[in-house]
């Protein structure tokens, strides 16, 4: 800027000092062309140089929610130790600020989905669909502090067959929130709990798992 204001500076010097006027004339206009795009050039580079720190501060400073299992989920194996009894597993997934601002849940989703081993998760999720335990209440979860809320259960009788291995159980959904400054984000999670067997040496619960969709963070 200071650059330009010299130039300025120095044609009208220039000017004050007499000459022909046509010359003077044609000499002002492409100077004040010139110099009138070098302004707007200097003034559209400042503002996005300000877009980019403003928007920079505000991911700073957002919230980011992470979904993760109690120790207890390892519990729900108990429900294979009396199938004559109908008995009712209910998980409760740990939702996590990592950020450094509030977060305000909005509607959180989550189900058991039970699925015999030759079929797979659909690629996308289908959040409308039965079964799901949604909470549509206003939730403040500020940094650093877990929260609970979601209780989706799962009988022993829809236990069984994973169990047995002759079906997959999975956990997923979603957490809908927005940050401090009220931008809409979703975190989805998915799970898939694992019976040791096969050529699968890894311990018994669950890990996360699941197409891509699943799983996506905005």
């Amino acid at each position: 800027m200071k650059y330009i204001l010299d130039q300025l500076g120095r044609f009208w010097w220039w000017v004050q000092q007499g000459g022909n006027s046509n010359i003077v004339l044609v000499a002002v206009t492409a100077w004040y062309s010139y110099l009138t795009f070098r302004m707007l050039r200097w003034s559209a580079a400042t503002a996005r140089t300000g877009e980019a720190n403003r928007l920079m501060l505000m991911n700073e400073q957002q919230a980011w929610l992470f979904v993760s299992l109690p120790p207890s989920a390892s519990e729900i194996s108990k429900l294979a130790s009396d199938p004559t009894r109908l008995r009712i597993f209910y998980m409760c997934p740990v939702v996590h600020n990592y950020g450094k601002t509030i977060a305000r849940i909005t509607l959180s989703k989550a189900k058991f989905l039970v699925l015999p081993n030759e079929q797979q998760l659909p690629a996308d999720p289908d959040y409308e669909a039965a079964g799901f335990h949604t909470l549509v209440a206003t939730t403040l979860l500020p940094p650093d502090t877990p929260g609970q809320g979601l209780q989706p259960g799962l009988s022993n009788l829809e236990f069984m067959p994973v169990y047995e291995r002759k079906a997959t159980l999975w956990l997923y959904g979603f957490i809908d929130y927005r940050d401090i400054n009220d931008r809409p984000h979703q975190n989805r999670f998915c799970f898939g709990y694992h019976v040791p067997g096969g050529f699968n040496p890894n311990p018994e619960g669950f890990y996360v798992s699941g197409p891509d969709a699943y799983n996506r963070c905005t």
